[in-house]
């Protein structure tokens, strides 16, 4: 099944309400870190030493920092560059004790290994994520509807023949692609990363604080039935 975006039939608004509805269940899966640490203590308290080796400890290690990286470290390096541009922006553009202008990680011992951490260059923290967000998304949208479409010969079923309607910008659907993305990446992930991630991951953190994992669940409108939006051919033709 090819991935469809949340799409409400009742226009823009609603559909951006319904965007938020889902980034905030999805935030909600904060509360599989508290009960995977539960989990975890207790298994410790319960197995022996005799079962523990470093492929073990390095397995378990490994399902945790997912879920860690996931939900709590992303929120915290926003909120710490945030406060740090902002402190930044205040002070003319000059943080004390910090040099002005620094692009890479400085040759400087005392300023290296802040450098390569990214406290004043952003090519560690902003630019190479941002890069690695382009490149993914690009690969997805294009294995995923364009060569499938592509490498199908003769008889085309109904899951090559969608391709995601690209339009041709000067006879190439690539330069469309690749338009919209860095569009989307350099001007709108910025803003729209606040309240679709930011927002909605904190609340997700004071919920899961306060209710636990019992929440509202509200399912997302994506304009899947007959007759409800724009047809595609899903519920008109045979597969």
């Amino acid at each position: 099944v090819k991935s469809s975006s949340v799409v409400s039939a009742e226009g823009y608004w609603q559909t951006w309400i319904a965007r938020w509805d889902q980034a905030k269940r999805h935030c909600q899966g904060v509360s599989e870190l508290s009960y995977c640490l539960l989990a975890v203590w207790d298994m410790l308290r319960t197995l022996p030493l005799s079962v523990y080796n470093l492929h073990f400890i390095m397995q378990l290690g490994k399902v945790m920092l997912k879920l860690l990286i996931m939900h709590t470290v992303s929120v915290c390096q926003a909120i710490a560059l945030g406060v740090l541009t902002l402190y930044w922006v205040l002070h003319h553009r000059a943080i004390p004790y910090c040099p002005d202008r620094i692009w890479m990680a400085s040759a400087d011992g005392d300023t290296l290994l802040c450098g390569l951490a990214g406290a004043w260059a952003l090519t560690w923290p902003v630019l190479i994520p941002f890069t690695l967000v382009a490149v993914a998304n690009y690969r997805f949208l294009w294995s995923s509807f364009q060569e499938p479409k592509q490498e199908c010969k003769g008889h085309m079923s109904l899951w090559h023949s969608q391709d995601g309607d690209i339009p041709e910008t000067y006879g190439s659907k690539t330069l469309t692609l690749v338009g919209l993305i860095l569009f989307d990446c350099i001007v709108l992930l910025g803003p729209i990363m606040v309240p679709y991630g930011l927002i909605a991951q904190l609340i997700a953190c004071w919920n899961v604080c306060w209710r636990g994992n019992s929440f509202k669940y509200v399912s997302a409108a994506k304009l899947m039935g007959a007759g409800t939006g724009p047809e595609y051919g899903t519920f008109e033709r045979e597969p």
